[in-house]
């Protein structure tokens, strides 16, 4: 995330935060998945600029939200690809 946003000119030390803390909630809603990123977004309010915010509670598709800037997509396309990279990982040394 820190290096795509350097790449598309914005914050990078906001866009590495964002990935770093976007699946905080990840253990507490395993169970929930239309939550996920909800309740991280709710831990993180007020710690984050509200873009931020909005980029963590929409990155997953099942709460339903839309996105509506570049760190929104580029959460949800490095999210997609670390989660195909760990698979392949997985099923690779399986």
């Amino acid at each position: 995330m820190e290096e795509l946003a350097r790449m598309l000119g914005e914050n990078a030390e906001e866009w590495k935060i964002v990935g770093l803390l976007h699946d905080l909630d990840h253990d507490e809603t395993r169970d929930a998945l239309h939550e996920h990123g909800i309740v991280a977004a709710e831990k993180l309010k007020g710690k984050l600029p509200e873009h931020c915010i909005h980029a963590i509670r929409a990155h997953d598709s099942g709460t339903g939200l839309k996105t509506e800037s570049k760190l929104d997509k580029a959460l949800i396309a490095s999210d997609s690809l670390a989660n195909l990279i760990e698979r392949t990982d997985r099923t690779v040394k399986s």
